[in-house]
């Protein structure tokens, strides 16, 4: 309701001052108004696509058990926990023209975008929750771990994806899930994906190399 409101108090103070230039009476009150609804009605829409991306985590669904995953049932989503941060931010609309901006206003993250994707085309996505989280984000379905008994428990869950999408990183629980992918299942059920600039991902392949090694 905010991102529709929004919208249209920005349409009406754009009304407000085109119609009375077009009939010569625009004042600078008329002026003053007519911005001062468009700034407001701004705001007014990425306000809402913030509190629309926040109110989604509140709704998002839990995966209860890991090890009660069907085999072949789901996609896996592996990815530094670090990554979450940035891929909560809302996705930008592929538009330059800013009336159409506020017309379609997107408030969907990567982290959505990407899923909604795999999900149309191949599947739910799950993917272990972030440690001490208060709130799962939007996306995956979450599950949850031990911080000191995690590793049986993914690796089961590797083994009986229909695939994994597994995002770069140089942590050593990334690199572990990487060669334990390679280790169990065939290279075509494994799509990395790159976040990061061209230095990070020469820095994961390194670390990638020496944990192959």
């Amino acid at each position: 309701m905010t991102r529709v409101l929004g919208f249209l108090v920005a349409v009406a103070g754009l009304n407000r001052i085109r119609t009375r230039t077009m009939f010569g009476i625009l004042t600078t009150e008329d002026v003053v108004i007519g911005v001062l609804m468009l700034a407001g009605g701004i705001v007014a829409v990425f306000t809402g696509s913030r509190l629309s991306r926040f109110g989604r985590r509140h709704t998002a669904r839990l995966v209860k058990d890991a090890g009660a995953l069907e085999p072949q049932s789901y996609i896996l989503y592996l990815r530094p926990f670090d990554l979450d941060d940035e891929l909560y931010r809302i996705k930008p609309v592929p538009v330059l023209n800013p009336i159409r901006r506020m017309h379609t206003p997107h408030s969907r993250t990567w982290e959505e975008h990407m899923v909604w994707h795999l999900r149309f085309k191949l599947g739910p996505v799950v993917a272990v929750g972030r440690p001490g989280e208060r709130l799962p984000l939007a996306g995956a379905r979450r599950f949850y771990l031990p911080l000191n008994d995690w590793k049986p428990t993914v690796s089961d869950a590797i083994r009986k994806a229909r695939l994994v999408v597994l995002a770069t990183g140089t942590s050593e629980g990334t690199l572990w899930e990487f060669t334990e992918v390679v280790r169990l299942l065939p290279p075509e059920r494994l799509l990395v994906t790159v976040f990061t600039d061209e230095p990070e991902y020469d820095r994961f392949r390194a670390a990638a190399r020496a944990a192959f090694a």
